[in-house]
């Protein structure tokens, strides 16, 4: 039925109300967030982080580098995934390793720990991105995503912009780890959105929207 669907031009795109579908896409958009915003609210805590593990500034800095690396390689893995089993899953078992290793990094106090635990915080923020990042298409025609151009980018914009602001912030005035609590405690505000809010999306799943997914992946809402 929905494959028919796709070219019969009295079968909605999707079933979801414009509101709603601004709302899911907007959701999905803030957890892109935690990527960039990973790589840099992390600078301004370089040489506190150099100075309480007592390593040079330029073994810190290689987090940095690792960090990128497995960005591109982390998104690689799982992008078919998503395609297979749903979005929500993988996203939120994605945010949910992602929270963990923030308050391990919270509470590290040696390098190799904070070079592994940098390289899994790299690997969940890059799968939640990659994946959230699907959304839009799975809910907008390709004729009609630039009017949500608004709505799919505001993660990716908001997370370099702000960053380094509140990185500086929060080292200034708490400390380094306390930028590592922040971003625990986004990663689970935006899992309770998305078991709340937010619905599969995934067309291989749900099509339009209209075939229920597995009890187990649906929202509360």
């Amino acid at each position: 039925m929905f494959a028919m669907g796709k070219s019969d031009p009295d079968v909605p795109f999707t079933i979801l109300s414009e509101t709603r579908k601004r709302w899911t896409i907007t959701i999905a958009s803030l957890v892109t967030f935690v990527s960039p915003v990973s790589a840099n609210i992390y600078y301004p805590a370089l040489n506190p982080l150099a100075q309480d593990l007592h390593v040079t500034p330029f073994k810190i800095t290689l987090t940095i580098t690792v960090f990128m690396i497995i960005q591109g390689i982390g998104s690689l893995m799982v992008a078919g995934l998503s395609d297979v089993y749903g979005r929500r899953p993988i996203v939120l078992l994605a945010l949910l390793l992602y929270m963990g290793v923030n308050i391990g990094l919270a509470q590290q106090t040696s390098y190799p720990v904070l070079m592994a635990l940098r390289c899994l915080q790299s690997f969940g923020s890059s799968t939640a991105t990659v994946v959230c990042s699907s959304v839009a298409a799975d809910l907008v025609p390709r004729s009609e995503r630039g009017r949500y151009m608004i709505y799919s980018s505001l993660g990716v914009t908001l997370g370099p912009a702000i960053g380094p602001i509140v990185g500086g912030v929060l080292t200034q005035y708490l400390d380094w780890r306390s930028t590592f609590w922040f971003l625990a405690i986004w990663a689970g505000i935006m899992t309770i959105m998305l078991i709340v809010f937010v619905p599969e999306t995934c067309r291989a799943v749900v099509g339009n929207g209209s075939i229920p997914p597995a009890r187990w992946n649906r929202s509360l809402v």
